[in-house]
């Protein structure tokens, strides 16, 4: 078996020389194909060294073509019109996942995505959610935002999943929900208020009578 081939500090990006056999090789990074350049060091830079400015020109017409540098709030834009209403959602998933978007699009919407790492999303992540449950929610739709992302090959690597999946076990007391209630004079505070709506003013008095939960409350008809 030969000598693999030994790359050296003089010379330009993708050229290699191998000394068995006297010659030099360059190597497209885009197919990998090999192309041997002959012995003639100054002609095999001289070529490798417009080969890699043909290749940088063509990633920088194909970064412009894409519209790089690709914020996030582009992102969400296209992602809401492409992929959100394809998908399988329930009525009350489908209004929870817009709402998270416009999250995402109001904070994040301004930094690009390529330059978006694992490390600023797990901060955000941590400050953005009490409970485990929460944070998986907005980590599963960033990291469905970064799959939409890989297929319009405006990133290379799916940040969002490399951040860590937080427990939901309500053995932990921030998983546990502490709903605070309402005495009843801040309820009454709130139903005499002189810019309640009539239809919040119906519902709170049906839900004072019947004790419907919020839900039933709402779904509730004329007979």
């Amino acid at each position: 078996m030969g000598r693999r081939p030994t790359t050296s500090n003089d010379l330009p990006e993708n050229l290699t020389f191998d000394p068995d056999r006297n010659r030099y090789r360059y190597r497209n990074p885009e197919t990998g194909v090999r192309t041997t350049l002959g012995g003639d060091r100054a002609q095999a830079i001289e070529t490798a060294t417009k080969a890699n400015h043909v290749l940088r020109l063509r990633r920088q017409t194909g970064d412009a073509a894409r519209g790089a540098p690709v914020t996030l709030s582009h992102v969400v834009d296209m992602y809401s019109e492409n992929v959100a209403p394809r998908k399988g959602w329930d009525a009350g998933t489908r209004d929870n996942n817009r709402f998270r978007l416009g999250v995402i699009k109001r904070e994040l919407g301004h930094r690009t995505i390529a330059t978006t790492d694992r490390v600023f999303l797990a901060d955000w992540l941590d400050a953005r959610a009490t409970t485990g449950e929460l944070h998986n929610k907005w980590r599963t739709l960033l990291v469905d935002l970064w799959v939409y992302a890989l297929s319009r090959r405006w990133v290379d690597i799916n940040e969002p999943a490399a951040t860590m999946k937080r427990s939901t076990s309500k053995k932990i007391a921030a998983n546990r929900r502490r709903r605070p209630r309402l005495e009843l004079s801040q309820f009454w505070a709130i139903h005499d208020h002189s810019e309640c709506p009539l239809f919040l003013q119906i519902a709170m008095a049906q839900s004072l009578i019947t004790l419907q939960s919020r839900k039933e409350i709402c779904n509730m008809r004329l007979a």
